[in-house]
């Protein structure tokens, strides 16, 4: 299907005065339009019949005949029984769905477990976690997706959220065997007992590990050897950024000793 964009129509123009980056179907006269950007640029979502047309959210509506992803047909998807899920992912009576490109074909079928294609619950959902941008994961019986792509080695009925520090960049999840980092197991991290502490420090049955990043922002994973697990407390609560136990303080995944406080000068 061919998509066509048009300048500013005056509903062009109003909606991307009061909705800004915001995207959204409209339809004008007998013909549905996608608007999206700033100023916003309307594609004519060809072929749409405008009597049955129903915005979905957003980024999918559907007419009778077919389901729509901002001005593409989703090939094949059956109108009647499709929901969205997330911006990422969809389902109907035959496949669960997630977003692998942009433009036409951009929505594809990953799972041929619809009944069981869910996303994955987040039960520590909060404004500073990670995983509170939205739905990152889904899964069905056979496999945990991030995409249109499969987890590798993911057991769908373990897997979980880690919750992690805003801002980190990547998403952080275990299962029964293994740790998740960039959807790779993590090496050496035991996934049945792995849990966060507080900001950058988490702990599996073996030891401390924290989060590094070096002076040109590289992140990596780094375990804290000698570090005391029974004597181990985050000292900075709030941000979780520094850490102690009975020998040493530890902050971007170094061990140091404190200097000693220095004493005033006696008059």
């Amino acid at each position: 299907m061919l998509k066509k964009l048009f300048p500013f129509s005056l509903l062009g123009f109003l909606f991307s005065g009061c909705e800004g980056l915001r995207s959204s179907y409209h339809i004008e006269s007998d013909t549905v339009f996608f608007y999206s950007g700033f100023p916003a640029r309307a594609s004519m979502v060809e072929g749409a019949d405008v009597k049955s047309f129903e915005k979905l959210d957003s980024d999918y509506g559907k007419d009778k005949y077919h389901v729509y992803h901002k001005s593409y047909v989703i090939e094949n998807a059956d109108p009647v029984t499709f929901k969205v899920i997330d911006w990422r992912y969809s389902k109907d009576k035959n496949h669960g769905y997630g977003i692998g490109s942009n433009g036409p074909g951009a929505v594809v079928p990953i799972s041929n477990d619809p009944e069981h294609f869910e996303a994955v619950p987040n039960n520590e959902e909060t404004a500073t976690n990670r995983t509170a941008e939205g739905t990152i994961y889904v899964r069905d019986r056979q496999h945990v997706y991030d995409g249109k792509d499969i987890v590798p080695l993911a057991d769908p009925a373990t897997f979980e959220y880690v919750p992690m520090r805003s801002g980190s960049g990547f998403n952080l999840a275990r299962d029964k065997r293994y740790v998740y980092w960039r959807n790779q197991p993590l090496p050496g991290a035991d996934g049945s007992t792995f849990e966060a502490l507080s900001g950058d420090f988490f702990k599996d049955a073996k030891a401390i590990w924290s989060t590094k990043v070096d002076n040109r922002g590289n992140f990596s994973w780094v375990t804290l050897p000698g570090a005391d697990m029974a004597t181990f407390v985050i000292v900075d609560k709030e941000r979780g950024l520094l850490a102690k136990d009975k020998n040493y303080h530890y902050s971007n995944g170094e061990a140091f000793t404190p200097k000693p406080p220095q004493q005033a000068a006696k008059p």
